[in-house]
């Protein structure tokens, strides 16, 4: 009798700690504001003696539309998410495209400064001597307008002046044979012709003293001895012409020797001096169109560089901004999917307890429910 007593005893306290532990759950679910909701509707069902199992169906109507708008809730956040993180991924890109671009730009800047700068230098060093080459070739054209006019002019005195002296030396021969063979008349003619070449002399005079102090002396006793030929004095006056006429021919060797040397000089150092001013000319005009060139591509790589460092600001805020719309997205989908998944527990708590726990549920929804803290759990 005892133990039957005992096992009916435990058997009512299993009984009571079951019931306690159902409605201290559904206690907890009635402490939430859409718990309470709930087993205030269930409550008013049970009063209303709705069967069951159309309650149950309700909870599973309200918990499979929660469940639809927490996938929905995910798949639209996914979706944002995905179309946020490829822009993300497409911001990052560009702006590794652009600072690549921006490193490009400034590189070619800088070495075409650079070029441009050797270019310039390369420029004066071309312009000096371009300069340098144009003044020897005017100093080569002025050293031959003034060598051969006055070396042909000296040729010419040169060459009048051997004819006189081989003439005066022929009509010296002849008055001095025509002295010692008393032919008075021949000596009269070859003396006025020696006067003649006094006077020839002359004139020549200043044109062969240019050419050395050696003629001055000779010619100036020539000159008094043929003013007034004598006899006596016809063999000195011989030797002299015959000296006159060899220096005179020295003379004309060496200036024609000169004049040669100097043409030869003239024809090397010309074309050499015009053939360096055309190249340098080509190398000026190359120089200029490149430092030009480098100067009009330096300028739009500037605009360059200015362009993408602006695009990369404006790609580096897109991101911010892209990443910051990412992160109040995401918060607000936690946020919302925390509450749904809240909801969620809730109804697959209520539907266990009505559907294994149907009595014990049913107690506390009529006697109970709605009766807690209405502040979230």
């Amino acid at each position: 009798m005892r133990a039957t007593i005992a096992l009916i005893f435990v058997g009512m306290l299993a009984a009571v700690s079951a019931t306690s532990a159902v409605h201290a759950s559904l206690a907890q679910i009635n402490s939430h504001p859409f718990g309470a909701t709930i087993l205030t509707a269930v409550k008013a069902n049970l009063k209303a003696q709705t069967p069951i199992d159309e309650i149950t169906t309700l909870l599973n109507k309200i918990l499979a539309d929660l469940k639809r708008d927490r996938t929905a809730l995910q798949t639209e956040y996914d979706a944002n998410s995905n179309r946020l993180n490829s822009e993300i991924g497409d911001l990052e890109q560009l702006i590794e495209t652009t600072d690549g671009l921006i490193n490009q730009l400034t590189t070619e800047i800088t070495n075409k400064s650079n070029r441009k700068a050797e270019a310039g230098e390369e420029l004066v060093a071309v312009q000096e001597s371009l300069a340098s080459t144009r003044q020897l070739l005017e100093e080569l054209e002025i050293n031959y307008q003034n060598t051969i006019p006055d070396a042909d002019a000296d040729l010419e005195d040169l060459t009048a002046a051997i004819a006189a002296c081989q003439r005066a030396i022929a009509k010296m021969d002849t008055y001095i044979s025509a002295t010692a063979s008393s032919l008075i008349q021949v000596a009269s003619g070859a003396k006025t012709d020696l006067m003649a070449f006094s006077k020839e002399m002359e004139r020549l005079k200043p044109s062969l003293a240019r050419h050395g102090s050696q003629y001055t002396p000779i010619i100036h006793e020539l000159i008094a001895l043929t003013e007034n030929p004598e006899p006596s004095k016809a063999d000195k006056v011989r030797n002299l012409l015959a000296e006159l006429l060899e220096v005179l021919k020295q003379t004309k060797l060496q200036v024609t020797e000169d004049r040669e040397l100097f043409l030869e000089n003239y024809n090397t150092l010309k074309p050499q001096y015009q053939n360096k001013i055309q190249g340098l000319e080509v190398k000026e005009t190359n120089l200029g169109s490149e430092i030009n060139s480098l100067t009009n591509q330096i300028a739009s790589a500037q605009q360059s560089l200015a362009d993408e460092r602006e695009n990369l600001q404006e790609a580096k805020t897109d991101l911010q901004e892209t990443q910051n719309e990412l992160a109040a997205a995401t918060a607000a989908f936690e946020k919302a999917s925390g509450k749904l998944d809240k909801l969620i527990e809730i109804m697959e708590r209520l539907i266990e307890h009505f559907t294994s726990n149907v009595a014990e549920a049913s107690d506390y929804a009529v006697n109970a429910a709605n009766t807690g803290s209405a502040g979230l759990a």
